[in-house]
């Protein structure tokens, strides 16, 4: 049996779909409405707004005034607004929504119903492609069990030209596994040989970097192979440095 027809790595395990943006975006509710026309028809709230109109501050005891679109008159306008979320108006834009404030006297200017079904229809795409989404992923989860379960087998291989099946491609041992180079029956232990310093640009260029790597070469003990390194992300202090 020739050893090209056995590949040596294993078998690759799919990535799931990410419901990314397909979370219900902010949407104005009928209790959001409700809750503002009660709170505008409650003692004193036409006298506040009267007043913060003319840049009166309502809530102190001398009623000072504060400037006109002022930090303390936004503020203190706050409860006079309905924070409203529509659709946004660019096709890629990064926002599911805009949020827009609407005076409480201005709120019957928009034409709820048809919001509250444009709302509808949004959370039903959402809905229907979420539910595309966990059916992809339950066959990814179901595809990702069985590449775990061949791992196991390929690692449990005792001789180098043994293999299993997956998908038509015959998987066999790795070169190194467990730190024993496994190539033809060696079966040597592989033993520290030179390590590599980080050699980012960062690094080349004296800077040094917050997070290097360097490379750990390993050399088998028995056949003298060396074709096998690890990545090392380290501190300063790894490797004596």
């Amino acid at each position: 049996m020739s050893n090209l027809s056995i590949n040596r790595t294993y078998p690759p395990f799919s990535k799931k779909q990410t419901a990314m943006g397909r979370k219900h975006p902010k949407r104005t509710s009928k209790k959001d409405i409700e809750l503002i026309k009660k709170i505008s028809k409650t003692s004193g709230f036409m006298n506040d707004y009267d007043k913060w109109k003319l840049g009166i501050n309502y809530s102190s005891k001398s009623k000072n005034k504060i400037k006109i679109g002022g930090y303390k008159h936004i503020e203190l306008g706050e409860k006079f607004y309905l924070v409203h979320f529509t659709k946004p108006t660019k096709v890629n834009s990064r926002n599911d929504y805009v949020k827009k404030n609407i005076l409480f006297n201005e709120i019957d200017d928009i034409d709820w119903k048809e919001y509250f079904l444009e709302t509808t229809e949004i959370y039903k795409d959402i809905e229907i492609k979420n539910k595309e989404i966990k059916k992809q992923n339950e066959i990814i989860n179901k595809y990702n069990d069985n590449v775990r379960e061949i791992i196991t087998k390929i690692n449990k291989l005792v001789k180098w030209d043994d293999y299993v099946l997956f998908e038509g491609i015959k998987y066999g041992i790795p070169n190194v596994f467990e730190n024993i180079h496994r190539e033809k029956e060696c079966n040597g232990l592989l033993k520290e040989s030179f390590y590599d310093d980080c050699n980012c640009s960062s690094c080349r260029n004296w800077y040094g970097c917050s997070s290097p790597t360097g490379t750990q070469h390993y050399k088998c003990n028995n056949c003298g192979y060396e074709g096998y390194s690890k990545s090392i992300t380290y501190h300063k202090n790894y490797k004596g440095k």
